[in-house]
């Protein structure tokens, strides 16, 4: 629900409209894309924006919605982030791949960053890159006898919604960090929630070491190719408890147990 809420106030804040009952069902479908294409949490977008367009929503501003929420996610998780390679750093437990990971995610979170502000930036390059993605659109259907997909005026319109899109992001700085927050609260109860597991099964554990499994599992989860990174994700919580102590049976139950509350079920 919470998850869901940062997807609807991220698209109102852009100008795009859609209910709570589609949001919601659109956005557990948007992460069984994510499954089927794993692209970072990218792939789920293509869900909101075929509700938009039922709805006769703009598909730009409900794409760039859906961005912002993502990148809301990373900034929150990054923070969370920052904690647990603190934490393996003191206690010089950091791997050279979970350094690489770090960045990949932060590099992630950037371009995503430069894409929404491109048109309140650099509006000259916009434009190239739009009517570029056009021709490119437009000779490769034709190289299957296809018309386009995309309208002659559709440079145009989505040139006009990105730059209303980087002046609604910047107009509204108070609608960004109410975004931000309940994207933190999410991150949060995932927390607990994985702290109330380790008290099930009898296992004391110091916030520190909580934070740096909770956070190598989730990094490997948005950057893994594989679907929901299947395997890699348990593998990474119970290998980064157990080299903090936590006996590796335990360990290894706990993660398993919380990835399938907080993701199979």
């Amino acid at each position: 629900s919470l998850y869901s809420n940062v997807f609807r106030l991220a698209m109102r804040m852009l100008g795009a409209y859609l209910p709570w009952r589609i949001m919601l069902p659109s956005t557990f479908a948007s992460m069984f894309v994510n499954v089927v294409a794993p692209l970072g949490g990218a792939s789920g977008v293509a869900v909101f924006v075929d509700q938009a367009i039922r709805r006769k929503q703009s598909p730009a501003r409900t794409a760039a919605g859906a961005m912002l929420a993502l990148i809301s996610d990373f900034t929150a998780f990054s923070l969370i982030l920052a904690t647990g390679l603190t934490y393996l750093f003191y206690y010089n437990d950091l791997k050279v791949y979970e350094v690489i990971a770090a960045a990949l995610l932060l590099l992630l979170t950037i371009g995503m960053t430069l894409i929404l502000l491109l048109g309140l930036w650099q509006p000259g390059l916009l434009r190239r890159l739009l009517e570029w993605a056009h021709r490119f659109v437009r000779l490769l259907f034709k190289r299957f006898r296809r018309p386009s997909p995309l309208k002659p005026d559709w440079v145009e319109k989505t040139f006009d919604d990105f730059v209303g899109i980087g002046l609604a992001i910047r107009s509204k700085p108070k609608n960004l960090v109410k975004i931000f927050l309940i994207s933190f609260t999410a991150y949060a109860m995932d927390l607990i929630s994985l702290w109330m597991i380790f008290r099930a099964f009898g296992q004391d554990v110091h916030f520190g070491i909580l934070v740096a499994g909770f956070s190598m599992g989730i990094l490997v989860w948005v950057i893994t190719i594989t679907p929901q990174g299947i395997g890699l994700v348990e593998g990474m919580m119970a290998l980064v408890y157990t080299s903090l102590g936590i006996p590796a049976n335990i360990a290894t139950v706990i993660a398993l147990t919380f990835r399938g509350l907080t993701s199979w079920l």
